[in-house]
Order: structure tokens, then sequence, then C-alpha cells
């Protein structure tokens, strides 16, 4: 009964035109945040790589120096990227992506993307994650909306009440 009723509902959707073209947009704006986020991730993940190679042979290339001074000297870290940033980066932008590595000092993360971008760049960017926390919601009570109208035009949301 209940998928007989979903059915109908999914049916009905499909005949209105203004739901299917938004479905259709959603459906097109998903593969191209997750296309956009994949080359996106590798693009990061190839620069971080790099850098922390870069690092890596600054570190080595010191010298021969007192292991004292090798600390003081310091290196930089990066934080590795999740293969799930290309669907939502996270707090990558506000929060920092490398992080100062030197004796008898302790440094937080540093060089924030966000901290170059005006306060309104935290909601240009489209990803995965924000079409389907936003987006996908407000189509679905779209299309509940319609559903609930329909049945109350009708008068069969009486009889489901009572």
């Amino acid at each position: 009964m209940l998928t007989q009723i979903i059915q109908n509902e999914w049916r009905i959707a499909w005949r209105e035109r203004q739901l299917s073209v938004l479905w259709i947009i959603i459906g097109g704006l998903l593969l191209f945040a997750t296309f956009s986020g994949w080359q996106n991730f590798q693009r990061i993940h190839h620069e971080r790589a790099e850098a922390a190679q870069l690092m890596r042979q600054k570190w080595e290339n010191q010298g021969d120096q007192n292991p004292h001074s090798s600390a003081h000297y310091g290196t930089y870290v990066y934080k590795p990227v999740s293969i799930l940033h290309f669907l939502d980066p996270g707090i990558d932008k506000f929060a920092g992506v490398s992080l100062r590595l030197e004796g008898h000092v302790q440094h937080g993360l540093a060089f924030a993307a966000a901290s170059e971008q005006s306060s309104l760049s935290r909601f240009g960017d489209l990803h995965t994650g924000l079409i389907l926390q936003i987006l996908v919601p407000l189509l679905l009570i779209f299309v509940a909306f319609n559903s609930f109208q329909r049945e109350r035009s009708s008068g069969a949301l009486r009889l489901m009440l009572a």
C-alpha cells in the first residue's frame, strides 16, 4: 500500500513540469559540483604533497648541526586531504591547513583561505554537501506542499485526519 502511494506521488510530481525541471536542475548541479569537487580535491592533494615534499627536503638538507638548533629551525606540516573532501570540504577554508613545528613555540593552524576573502565567501562555494543540505530539502518541501495541497483540495485530507 505504501509503495503504491509513493509511486503515485512520484508519478504526479513528474507530470507537473515545474518540479521535473527543478529535479533536472538539481541533478545537473549535483553532477557539476561532484565533478568540480573531484578536480579541486586532486589539485589540493597534489599541492599539499608537493609542499610537504619541499619542506621535507629543506629539513633533511640542513646539514650537520645540533638537534636543539634544528628544532628551533622548525618546519611546516600539512593536513592530509580526506577522500571525502570532494563532496564537502569541511572547515579547511576557515581553520587552515598547515602547522609550523618549532622548538619551545606552539603555533596554531595557519594559512586559512577564508582569511583573505570577505565574509560572504562562505556561501559562494558550490559543493555537493551544500546541494544535499540545502537545495534537496527545499525541493522535498515543494513536493510535500503540492501533495498536501492536492489532498486538501480534493477533501481526502479530512478523511486521513479522521
